[in-house]
């Protein structure tokens, strides 16, 4: 058998200015940064920065 859970109030979509993405993608260009430390800081997947 197989159950389901219904999570009300989903997370939407997340809308980012254009600043903010500017600011998200030279985060990680910094020296001795990773991708993966600036997508966990932001919540985002690692594959959206190199989009």
């Amino acid at each position: 058998m197989m159950r389901g859970e219904l999570l009300e109030n989903a997370e939407r979509r997340r809308r980012w200015s254009f600043d903010a993405k500017v600011r998200i993608v030279e985060a990680s260009f910094e020296t001795g940064v990773s991708v993966c430390s600036v997508a966990r800081r932001y919540g985002i997947a690692q594959g959206l920065l190199f989009t």
